[in-house]
């Protein structure tokens, strides 16, 4: 039976991501696992035992279904930012002459980078899960509504990061043919950082949290975000929270919103290949040369001012990138 050609991509992948632990690639799973679940055991309730009562409260008050949509949201966005601000990077040029030349399709090259990205990303996952799992255990919750709560991250976040990775591949194609793009490429990705940045800041310091308070802001913000697919799971959170050991009472609203989840991220994964296929290209970037018209006064004076030899040219050389970079960010 001939090995799927994604299976391929996503193994060569994931030995590019480890590339940084070369000498340990072999044990890094060997480390890894123990390591996370020493932190899910011991270091996670640990920290959430230095604010247990604040965070039961805030679980258990009229604001948590925002808050924890809000919550939701940001590390789903973050995850579909990621991947685009590091589809734009300057690919190998003999990785893309390889994947031209196989008989491979788009939609399993990017399939194969998911895969691949999945076991480091798992690690940024279990954090978040472990963290909200050890502050959610006092409350008493079953085996059943701990592995579902579990599953809802998991759903979530790398419903995200195959979100990202799509988007990021057509941006690439999109954007990568000159230096320009790539720029105006990076900046969006900087630009669509800079909200969940807020959020979060927001979340930690609290002031969010006195601004749902308000029973008009906090309904607002839960029918916004209620349309997204991050909101479902955290409704079933809080439903947790409020009835612990108790899932049979909850079984219908909670098939109803996991199941949601389920069917956004299968019905993702299916779109998300066949736009791939049709909207992502392979072939390798090709480089215009541009002309260069002489100097201007500016210029002149600047080589002028730097005493007109090599120094005065490269510090004319680093005013002409600065300038490009600002007018393609602007």
């Amino acid at each position: 039976m001939p090995v799927p050609k994604w299976f391929v991509i996503a193994k060569n992948e994931y030995l590019v991501r480890t590339s940084t632990f070369r000498s340990i690639r072999r044990y890094l799973p060997f480390i890894v696992i123990p390591t996370l679940a020493v932190y899910v055991a011991f270091i996670a309730p640990a920290m959430v035992n230095l604010l247990i009562d604040e965070l039961l409260a805030l679980f258990l008050s009229q604001v948590a279904v925002a808050v924890v949509q809000i919550l939701l949201f940001t590390i789903f966005s973050y995850f579909i930012v990621l991947p685009i601000a590091g589809a734009l990077r300057q690919t190998e040029m003999g990785r893309i002459q390889i994947l031209v030349s196989a008989p491979v399709r788009p939609s399993d090259v990017l399939l194969g980078e998911f895969l691949g990205a999945v076991p480091l990303y798992t690690v940024v996952v279990t954090i978040v899960a472990g963290l909200f799992t050890a502050a959610l255990n006092p409350l008493g919750l079953d085996l059943a509504q701990m592995g579902i709560i579990i599953a809802i991250f998991i759903l979530t976040l790398f419903s995200g990061l195959w979100i990202g990775t799509v988007l990021g591949a057509i941006l690439r194609t999109r954007f990568a043919e000159t230096a320009r793009g790539r720029d105006i490429g990076r900046a969006l990705a900087m630009v669509a950082a800079l909200p969940m940045i807020l959020l979060m800041y927001a979340l930690m310091s609290g002031a969010l949290v006195e601004v749902l308070a308000d029973p008009g802001t906090s309904g607002i913000v839960r029918t916004i975000l209620g349309l997204l697919p991050s909101s479902w799971g955290a409704e079933v959170i809080i439903n947790f929270a409020h009835n612990p050991g108790n899932i049979s009472a909850l079984a219908v609203e909670t098939l109803t919103r996991f199941g949601g989840l389920v069917a956004f991220f299968v019905g993702a994964l299916w779109l998300g290949s066949k736009v791939a296929d049709r909207a992502y290209s392979l072939e390798p970037t090709a480089f215009i040369a541009s002309r260069v018209t002489p100097d201007g006064s500016f210029y002149k004076t600047i080589r002028f001012i730097g005493g007109g030899g090599s120094f005065g040219s490269l510090l004319v050389s680093l005013f002409k990138d600065y300038n490009r970079r600002l007018e393609n960010l602007s």
